[in-house]
């Protein structure tokens, strides 16, 4: 409320935090943290500010993004695991076999790998599998994504923090590719063979997951926004966003 215009794109910056306006929500969260922390939205701008005065307001009842964040996370969670629940591999491709696939590997070796995945709930599925095979993900047929993107979703709610690839595993598996060139039309039809696979809550969870990643940063958000405009969205209402909390003034 320090900006002299309607944010948000002002390109204005904050004379108390040094926060800038660009229009984009990336880095909010983080510069929020640093204000409270010591007073500026990065180190570098300390000697650029200066402490609000009476005159400065917030907006009423006003909160750092970090506290909606947590119950939307919790929200989001919640509903990935009940729209989930009970699903199985069955004879889908599991995940030690799409890495196989993945490095070209023949019959043999991929029946010795499906061994190694005993797991029989999408639940049980080890986190250290789930870091170290976060390109194998790519490889697995419509059953197995179903059985394991609600593994991948709650490992990147969970582990954000992390420095794993597989944080943004899900994220990618979800976009789908609209280019028409002959290269790309069989991808999107695989896309589209694992996506018509969820039922309408299944795919519910997954457009709330990715309102999430583009809500409060904790991944790719340009990619979730890829994957929500090209084909998630129509899942979601608008009355129901995990965003809600999110505040551009």
């Amino acid at each position: 409320m320090t900006l002299e215009q309607q944010p948000p794109g002002t390109y204005l910056v904050c004379p108390i935090c040094f926060w800038e306006d660009t229009g984009e929500r990336y880095g909010l969260r983080v510069s929020q943290r640093n204000f409270l922390e010591f007073g500026a939205c990065d180190r570098q701008w300390s000697n650029r500010v200066r402490p609000p005065t009476a005159q400065d307001r917030r907006i009423a009842n006003w909160q750092p993004l970090d506290v909606p964040a947590e119950i939307a996370r919790l929200a989001v969670i919640q509903q990935i695991t009940k729209a989930f629940e009970g699903v199985s591999r069955e004879d889908g491709v599991s995940l030690h076999e799409a890495r196989v696939i993945d490095d070209w590997g023949g019959e043999e070796e991929r029946v010795a790998a499906r061994k190694i995945d005993t797991d029989i709930r999408w639940q049980d599925v080890p986190v250290e599998w789930i870091e170290k095979l976060y390109d194998a993900f790519s490889f697995l047929d419509a059953k197995g994504w179903r059985y394991y993107l609600p593994a991948y979703m709650l490992y990147s709610l969970k582990f954000y923090t992390t420095n794993s690839m597989a944080v943004d595993s899900a994220v990618y598996s979800c976009i789908l590719y609209e280019d028409k060139k002959s290269q790309y039309k069989d991808l999107k039809e695989y896309q589209l063979s694992r996506f018509g696979l969820l039922t309408v809550d299944q795919s519910r969870a997954v457009c709330q997951f990715l309102r999430f990643q583009v809500a409060y940063e904790e991944g790719d958000g340009l990619a979730a926004q890829k994957a929500l405009d090209a084909y998630w969205s129509r899942f979601c209402s608008e009355g129901d966003r995990p965003d809600a909390g999110f505040q551009t003034n």
